[in-house]
């Protein structure tokens, strides 16, 4: 295998400083077709026509205080184009934006440009372009970052490999590139294997999870970019990646009070399942609340016990989680998946199928219930 500088410069930093390298070969024409490469990059980033000058700051660094507020910019790259554009990259490898820092970064950039004096920093912007560039898997999360431009991993090796040959830094790059995103596709099946199921990729990796909530949920019932209804979500538990799904939330009559019903993907004992779960906070100290919560608890299982019997999904005993109406967050119904993803191929269509109609049934008689 060849060495490569980038199986171990894996961090945000060293992809900034690759970002400035690949920015700053508009200055040096001693390699024309990676000056090609810079003038590429620079037109669709600045999303302009004609590159005249290219001015980049890595790790540019300042607060801002507007109307007494602190905005600090911590901006990973920061490119002048022209003398008249101020391109933000807000760069990510395995991470996602948080906190809202691009439209900070924006606004304290914008701030600076408008207070600028001649000769200072900022002078003469007229626009200000922002990119979100990340190589690593694009969650749905990222896929709601506000960005004029948004690179994934795989845009970004289209533009690259355009200039393989030209230098063994670019080179390196794109090879490693490959590797990752390959990676995220072998690490990305879900399916069971003779393996503990321990070992499988969906015990252990988001991506498998994701990729199997997308294939039972397509990415198009996510209509709404700022709902989280059939957004996919993940985290952790005791080391272990879970990934969720919202299919709804209702608010009680008269009342703030809210409760939201979610799909979970996870692994237990029995191996791998998903399962339908009832979310509501309510305070545990509150009879009214913990009575309401468990009646509400108590009326979703009556009914989901109605569409497993009448749909001939399942036997209701395989999928009853047992009584869970004192829990803030309580299963209404546990699916096991160990044997249907061990033989995928066949029961892929029927699993799919089943609980779309399980869902679409389900959430249609919330309205019965409050």
């Amino acid at each position: 295998m060849k060495n490569n500088i980038f199986e171990y410069a894996t961090g945000e930093l060293s992809q900034d400083a690759f970002i400035c390298w690949c920015a700053n070969w508009y200055n040096d024409d001693s390699k024309p077709r990676l000056q090609e490469m810079s003038v590429e990059l620079m037109k669709h980033f600045a999303g302009i026509d004609e590159i005249n000058s290219v001015s980049i700051c890595r790790q540019f660094s300042q607060d801002v205080y507007i109307e007494a507020q602190k905005y600090a910019l911590k901006i990973d790259v920061l490119i002048i184009v022209n003398d008249s554009v101020a391109v933000i990259v807000e760069d990510k490898t395995y991470t996602s934006e948080h906190d809202n820092q691009i439209q900070r970064y924006v606004d304290g950039i914008k701030y600076l440009a408008e207070n600028a004096k001649k000769d200072e920093n900022f002078y003469g912007i007229k626009d200000i372009r922002t990119v979100f560039l990340k190589t690593g898997f694009m969650y749905d999360e990222d896929k709601c970052v506000k960005s004029d431009v948004v690179i994934s991993g795989e845009d970004f090796l289209k533009i690259l490999s355009k200039y393989t040959g030209n230098s063994e830094i670019l080179d390196s790059y794109i090879a490693n590139l490959e590797n990752n995103l390959q990676w995220y596709v072998d690490f990305g099946n879900y399916e069971g294997t003779e393996d503990s199921f321990w070992d499988w990729n969906i015990a252990n990796h988001q991506i498998a999870q994701y990729r199997l909530m997308r294939d039972i949920f397509p990415e198009s019932l996510w209509a709404d970019r700022n709902s989280w209804q059939y957004k996919v979500y993940h985290g952790t538990s005791f080391g272990r990646p879970w990934t969720e799904m919202q299919i709804g939330e209702k608010h009680y009559t008269d009342s703030s009070d809210y409760f939201s019903v979610f799909w979970r993907i996870d692994t237990d004992d029995n191996g791998p399942y998903i399962s339908l779960r009832l979310y509501e906070n309510f305070d545990k100290n509150n009879a009214i609340q913990k009575d309401r919560h468990r009646n509400l608890y108590e009326s979703m299982s009556k009914i989901m016990k109605g569409i497993i019997e009448e749909g001939n999904y399942y036997q209701w005993r395989e999928v009853y989680p047992g009584y869970r109406g004192n829990y803030k967050e309580s299963s209404i119904i546990h699916i096991k998946l160990r044997d249907k993803l061990m033989n995928w191929s066949e029961t892929k269509a029927e699993l799919i199928e089943g609980i779309h109609q399980i869902t679409y049934e389900f959430w249609g008689k919330m309205d019965e219930i409050i």
